[in-house]
């Protein structure tokens, strides 16, 4: 069973990528969070900096792409063709507003002709086996039994399935059940993403998604950083291996950011770490607030003396429990 960490914008950049490879196990591989080349056909000092080339190891990792433009997509798998990378992934998922009205990331599902000419472009030219994530749908999750029938007609190297339509975003409850009605059209791998956050979830999805590669692990690693490990039946997470995540994280972050941006990038870190430690909303509050390096560092150290939850993982807003 193949277990990858998915993108997340703002957080599992290079470094972290790199920081929890050397610390955590159970995942087999993580994916950049999306890059855009540019209509002048380069990469920017931020694609390159921050989520192509910390650490050799990270040519293990999956680049995602976010463009509607056959050429760009065919520029950037040669780019990293040439870089040293062994897949590229469509972004046909992300949710945002201003991305899905230029016809991108989630947006590439509302015209299925459309969808049909974009892969019709890159299959055939790819120097790079192409995965896709996507979602469902864009207004419906029942808009992927005809969805299915398009990807299904390709030869991708594997399908990441987030359960929700794009009008859902990450809140309401996920539809793996659509998702295992057509799993027997797909001759190559598909991977379930959305709602995994413990044992109890995969277990669950198991039982349902009856012929799954794999899974796509996001939010639930952010909170519990040896999430992968626990699934895989390895050592729950323990308090201190947060801290010394968190610690080595910052670190890095010190020799390439200035103080404003350092505090602004380990505040969207560490609100997913708070949800793994009892009562911690009134610290997490006070760290979002901290002007200083010393202050948030001295905060941070109140927050890791706190209990650990007995099962820590990410909790879903906006419903009781993510599965029908």
């Amino acid at each position: 069973m193949t277990l990858l960490m998915g993108p997340m914008e703002g957080v599992t950049d290079g470094i972290w990528r790199t920081v929890h490879r050397s610390l955590f196990g159970g995942v087999d591989a993580w994916m950049t969070p999306f890059v855009t080349p540019s209509q002048n056909a380069v990469w920017t000092w931020r694609d390159q900096r921050f989520l192509l080339s910390h650490d050799r190891a990270c040519f293990q990792d999956i680049p995602q792409v976010m463009t509607n433009d056959p050429k760009l997509f065919l520029w950037a798998a040669h780019s990293f063709q040439e870089m040293g990378f062994s897949e590229i992934n469509l972004n046909c998922g992300c949710p945002s507003g201003t991305v899905t009205a230029k016809g991108r990331g989630a947006g590439m599902l509302i015209r299925h002709d459309q969808l049909r000419f974009f892969l019709d472009q890159i299959m055939t030219a790819s120097p790079l086996p192409v995965s896709v994530k996507t979602r469902l749908g864009f207004q419906d999750a029942e808009e992927w039994h005809e969805l299915a029938k398009i990807f299904a007609a390709y030869p991708l190297s594997r399908l990441m399935v987030h359960g929700r339509s794009r009008q859902a975003f990450y809140r309401g409850q996920c539809r793996p059940d659509l998702l295992a009605e057509t799993l027997s059209l797909f001759s190559f791998p598909v991977l379930y993403n959305g709602g995994l956050f413990s044992p109890e979830d995969e277990r669950f999805l198991r039982e349902h998604l009856r012929g799954i590669s794999g899974f796509v692990l996001a939010r639930g690693v952010l909170t519990n950083p040896a999430l992968g490990r626990v699934l895989r039946g390895g050592e729950p997470l323990r308090r201190e291996e947060i801290s010394v995540f968190h610690e080595k994280l910052l670190t890095r972050y010190m020799d390439m950011l200035p103080p404003s941006a350092l505090l602004g990038r380990m505040r969207e870190i560490i609100k997913y770490m708070a949800l793994a430690f009892q009562n911690h909303q009134k610290i997490l509050r006070k760290i979002f607030k901290a002007k200083t390096l010393t202050e948030y560092r001295t905060l941070a150290e109140d927050l890791w003396s706190l209990p650990l939850e007995e099962r820590p993982c990410y909790h879903e807003t906006g419903t009781d429990h993510p599965w029908p």
